[in-house]
């Protein structure tokens, strides 16, 4: 039980199971890094990520830009309202995902907290349908946090499975915490597709594990907290890196005896030492992953230990023979059972594989849990929080509920023949507070931002003038900051804006500048059509030929050379790729100032194969 060897990154569980093809899926998540997400795609394909994304050396590479055309309308991401964490830099490649993310605001006031994904894959040859369900501690960033993920496999039948139906109704109800009215047609469909279909799908539970339950949280009539379940067992490990004297004293409750897990910060600032018999425990600090960003501005302390400590949430009860254990999302807090969107699984397996002892008693022969922790009784509410940092904190965070609920909008007009004016518009008034300072800028624009105060509903919160097209943006980020008692918080983050008056074509611009020249074209033309990454040879120049544009002359031979048989392929196998290559070649070539970027004879070999696909697509309609 949590054997610390065995490890599995999140992109590994995101690949498809072998013989089968990503249809489309959702994830949730609390924080959410846009990086992180642009490459998350890459999981649903043969492609490889040798570099570091957090670099931006792998960001701009042609398989991350095949991955998001083929995938980012296939996905939908809820996240919290107002955690989207700001890129380090300017990556083209988000417009891609501006109608990939919902952000969520619950009406219960509380976080939307879960960390679930489903997702559905389909045989590549026949009609099966696979599903995989994800629960997990841990948000989609870069965190180097310790984290828990729970991955089930399984097949969909015909009938209603009851041990389905919890992840079901999570499913059908996350468009209703949209901070929005409303989604989009295709999150819809997509949302009735996958709550009908997962209520039919039987998961394979991990092994030794005799029984599961899916218990979402703070959703319809579903319990608050399923722990109380159990409430009378004699012994409770709580695994969670933000605590609530409160629902640690509440847990301790009628047992003899509670391990608590947690972060150094969190047992140091709890308000009082909760009663009962309670060991404490961090993660060794070797095990603690540095910080970075020594420089910038402290933040609050939740996103530092999302980063670089402890961030595993789990709960582990026993009765009897059996041990229940609980892993999710759900901190050991008032919020999270009382007002917080989350989401556990629920397991059921042996005493002797999945109990407390199993991770709590050392083991000669075994490296378990307890060999990463170390006794932290003695710091246990030894410093409180200060409560006007406190109340600082709380003011930067309502603040950035209430633009996260404000209903803005980007009004977007033509300011010239290549650039645009962007205003930011507000449905609701907006305060901002005394001492706190506010400022936004549209992501994909290197600006210090533009300061604003409160505003009244319906007037202009900030004017962006003159904004070339790939500097229009749905991502407008957004800093503030206050200063209390010679301290110092600073909260950045993104909201996702609906885009009023945006220009056609901004995608296929972002795909030109990406794909820049005409040997990065074929390469991508190969991405578009390979069915393996064997199937995508590297073009080889020699000498110092060159063809009409100054390419290698080597590079149009390849093309020739080498794409017919694979548009042949395609015509035979994957005609549907041929209606995507028409549009994308419609569409890079609708203006025709800007250099072709197919090479030279590519025509000679397109036309025919695709005028064959349009006397196919003739013959299905008659």
């Amino acid at each position: 039980m949590l054997e610390p060897k065995d490890r599995l990154l999140l992109l590994e569980a995101l690949r498809p199971p072998i013989g089968f093809r990503f249809d489309e899926g959702i994830g949730t998540t609390y924080t959410l890094d846009l990086v992180a997400l642009l490459t998350a795609p890459l999981a649903f394909t043969w492609f490889d990520q040798k570099d570091d994304p957090r670099a931006g050396e792998s960001v701009d590479s042609l398989e991350v830009v095949e991955s998001l055309r083929r995938y980012s309308d296939k996905l939908t991401l809820f996240c919290h309202a107002g955690r989207i964490s700001i890129p380090k830099a300017h990556y083209p490649q988000l417009a891609f995902l501006e109608q990939s993310i919902v952000e969520c605001l619950p009406e219960s006031k509380g976080a939307f907290h879960p960390k679930v994904w489903v997702l559905r894959f389909r045989a590549d040859e026949g009609t099966e349908v696979r599903y995989r369900m994800l629960c997990l501690s841990r948000n989609l960033t870069f965190s180097r946090a310790w984290d828990l993920l729970l991955s089930m496999d399984g097949v969909l039948g015909p009938k209603p499975v009851r041990r389905s139906r919890g992840l079901a109704e999570f499913v059908r109800a996350l468009p209703a915490q949209a901070a929005r009215t409303t989604v989009a047609e295709d999150v819809s469909r997509r949302i009735e597709l996958l709550a009908g279909e997962v209520e039919r799908v039987e998961f394979e539970p991990p092994d030794q594990v005799s029984d599961f339950t899916f218990h979402p949280i703070g959703i319809g009539g579903w319990r608050r907290d399923p722990l109380k379940a159990l409430r009378e067992t004699k012994r409770l490990l709580v695994v969670s890196p933000f605590l609530a004297a409160s629902q640690l004293n509440e847990l301790a409750d009628w047992r003899s005896e509670m391990w608590v897990v947690s972060t150094a910060s969190q047992l140091e600032a709890l308000a009082t030492k909760p009663t009962g018999k309670i060991s404490y425990y961090t993660l060794k600090e070797r095990l603690r992953a540095e910080a970075e960003d020594d420089d910038a501005a402290p933040a609050a302390e939740t996103e530092a230990i999302e980063l670089s400590d402890l961030h595993a949430k789990l709960y582990v009860t026993e009765t009897g023979a059996e041990a229940h254990v609980w892993t999710g999302s759900a901190n050991a807090t008032l919020a999270a059972f009382d007002r917080n969107v989350e989401f556990l699984v629920e397991l059921v397996g042996h005493r002797k594989q999945f109990g407390i002892d199993a991770m709590m008693q050392p083991e000669k022969s075994q490296v378990r849990f307890i060999n990463l922790l170390e006794p932290a009784d003695d710091i246990v509410a030894r410093a409180p929080e200060q409560d006007d940092v406190k109340a600082l904190e709380r003011r930067l965070d309502d603040l950035r509920s209430a633009l996260a609920g404000a209903g803005l909008e980007i009004h977007v007009t033509r300011a010239g023949s290549e650039s645009f004016n962007l205003e930011v518009q507000t449905a609701s008034t907006v305060e901002v507070p005394e001492g706190i300072k506010a400022s936004c800028w549209p992501s994909a624009v290197s600006t210090a931002g533009v300061a604003f105060g409160s505003v009244q509903a319906g007037e202009m919160l900030a004017r962006f003038p003159s904004v070339s097209l790939q500097g229009v943006t749905a991502f407008l980020a957004f800093r503030l900051s206050g200063t209390v008692a010679g301290e110092t918080r600073e909260v950045d983050f993104v909201l996702t804006l609906p885009l009023v008056g945006a220009p056609e074509g901004r995608r296929e611009q972002v795909l030109r500048s990406l794909v820049k020249d005409r040997g990065r074209m074929l390469r991508f033309l190969w991405l578009l059509l390979a069915d393996e990454v064997a199937d995508v040879p590297q073009p080889m120049a020699t000498g110092n030929a060159s063809d009409s544009t100054g390419a290698p002359a080597a590079t149009s031979a390849f093309a020739v050379g080498g794409l017919f048989e694979v548009l042949l392929r395609n015509l035979d196998r994957s005609p549907e790729r041929l209606d995507y290559l028409h549009g994308l070649i419609a569409e890079l070539r609708a203006n025709e100032s800007e250099p072709d970027l197919f090479p030279d004879g590519f025509d000679a070999i397109w036309l025919p194969i695709w005028n064959e696909r349009l006397r196919q697509k003739e013959a299905v309609a008659r």
